[in-house]
């Protein structure tokens, strides 16, 4: 994100791009900590969703900056489509371990 994001023009800095690279490393962040938690107890496995939840919502919302930030030309499409590419990937990988969490759970 940050490499995809350094040369944006110096107006929207401030705007889009703090916003997206907070979304980033929230999202990072919420992962780290979901990883951490062991499933031992049932709330633990309550606090490891909602760290899970919470990182899907970052990614969203990060989604959405990126495309606010394409149309107001902060952002190229080149890297629109990258940033929505790696989006996609993440929600899938993070979709994928929540229902392997939930299939643990059973």
């Amino acid at each position: 994100m940050i490499t995809i994001t350094e040369k944006s023009p110096k107006r929207f800095r401030a705007v889009f791009i703090n916003r997206m690279q907070n979304y980033c490393l929230d999202c990072v962040e919420n992962l780290i900590e979901a990883n951490s938690i062991k499933m031992d107890s049932v709330k633990n496995k309550e606090k490891r969703r909602e760290c899970q939840r919470m990182a899907f919502l970052k990614l969203k919302l990060l989604g959405y900056m990126s495309f606010l930030a394409l149309e107001n030309q902060c952002i190229l499409k080149k890297q629109y489509q990258q940033i929505s590419l790696q989006l996609s990937d993440c929600i899938n990988l993070l979709v994928a371990w929540r229902k392997s969490d939930a299939s643990r759970n059973q």
